[in-house]
């Protein structure tokens, strides 16, 4: 099966319609005086082609489909790429890997919720750092959503801001209309079955569910390095992940995390925390650094009210922590370090140490990264207190913690 090129003049970036993570509903307007819609014009190309002009915007099968190949067992995704960033991918170490597979006994379920619709539940106690599912994403593209109406005239002031925003997200509809008719029947149904809430704010109905359930991928992107996620980066947007409450309801103590594995084109989540059986997942929405009303003006925008632990119960206390909780683990970490050349450690050290852990955990940050510098903090600190089981517990959870960056 042949695969299609659109090429576009050179691009410039505008920092305006991007996912929805950080930006909240735009203020619906009309486009640009005399604005109007470009007809996409495509070419066809071989399906395994990478060398493309810089500028070129590919809409792409990943991986490729060939003519008589049997299916790909774990799915495809259809890709809209600058055409280098598509070779990028196709070079990388592995590509292209089967889809990673949780092991043991089932680790969810998708279900009615009483309060957010549908949502996914674990079936089984899962470990942190375990594997909860791996899934090709229906669609990955920019998260720059210029590169997808290039043609659109930059605005000539800041009152013709919005206008543009308006025309780039009506261009923009075109190209996914195309990207979105290519999938196999079964991805565009899931595709069109997910939440959209842009639906009054002039997003078109594929751009609005884009907007609503976006990834920010942090290992693909265009060019030598990531610059900004938004400006160079990309989204996907997944059929069972969009099923992780973490937009239409918040939780601002996430039980899951996910990475993205360019070999296998395919997002890993993975539990952030231990999780017992029957429990939610939750995926953060907002950064966990946030104090309580920092989180819910920046909710506000979306139409959602947080009810989760964290906002609940919220006090002056709790939001210093927040604010605070990175930097004191980065300092008991480097004061950890001078415990091995010490010739003791008061045992006095301990106890607000494990203070401190205790509010990480009954704040709900065990379930970030950062949680896990802090076990290795401990587990110095139990050796050089001769207390070696505390410590090999610590460790034996730090190795769990550090499967939460772990790619296969």
């Amino acid at each position: 099966m042949a695969k299609w090129k659109i090429l576009v003049r050179p691009i410039s970036i505008l920092c305006a319609a991007v996912q929805n993570r950080d930006t909240g509903f735009l203020p619906t307007t009309a486009p640009p005086e005399g604005f109007k819609l470009q007809e996409m014009t495509a070419k066809e190309s071989d399906a395994l082609k990478t060398d493309y002009p810089e500028n070129a915007v590919v809409v792409t099968t990943i991986p490729s489909i060939i003519y008589r190949d049997p299916p790909d067992p774990d799915g495809n995704s259809e890709w809209i790429v600058l055409g280098p960033t598509k070779q990028l991918v196709f070079k990388a170490p592995g590509y292209p890997r089967a889809v990673s597979k949780a092991t043991g006994l089932p680790t969810y379920e998708v279900r009615l919720t009483q309060d957010m619709g549908f949502g996914m539940f674990a079936t089984r106690d899962i470990k942190v750092g375990e594997l909860i599912f791996a899934e090709r994403p229906l669609l990955v593209m920019p998260a720059n959503f210029r590169l997808l109406a290039a043609d659109v005239p930059l605005p000539r002031n800041v009152e013709d801001i919005h206008a543009t925003q308006m025309a780039i997200l009506m261009q923009s509809e075109k190209t996914l209309e195309y990207a979105v008719d290519r999938m196999s029947p079964g991805n565009q149904k899931a595709f069109k079955a997910l939440a959209n809430m842009h639906t009054e704010d002039g997003s078109g109905p594929l751009m609005g569910i884009i907007r609503t359930n976006a990834y920010l991928i942090g290992s693909l992107y265009d060019g030598e390095k990531l610059v900004e996620p938004r400006q160079n980066g990309y989204v996907g947007i997944c059929n069972l992940g969009s099923r992780i409450n973490h937009r239409l309801t918040e939780s601002c103590m996430p039980n899951v995390d996910n990475v993205f594995s360019v070999a296998s084109f395919s997002f890993q989540f993975r539990a952030s925390r231990d999780i017992e059986a029957g429990e939610q997942l939750f995926y953060a929405y907002c950064d966990e650094n946030l104090t309580a009303a920092e989180r819910k003006a920046k909710l506000a925008r979306y139409a959602i009210v947080c009810s989760c632990a964290a906002c609940a119960h919220a006090t002056p206390e709790t939001d210093k922590l927040r604010k605070e909780y990175e930097q004191l683990i980065d300092a008991h970490d480097i004061k950890s370090k001078t415990w091995t050349k010490a010739r003791s450690v008061d045992k006095s050290t301990l106890e607000p140490l494990l203070e401190f852990q205790n509010a990480l955990i009954k704040e709900g940050l065990h379930g970030t990264k950062k949680y896990g510098l802090l076990l290795g903090v401990l587990s110095r600190l139990y050796l050089k207190l001769g207390q070696h089981d505390n410590a090999k517990d610590c460790l034996e959870k730090l190795r769990e913690y550090h499967n939460l960056s772990y790619i296969n």
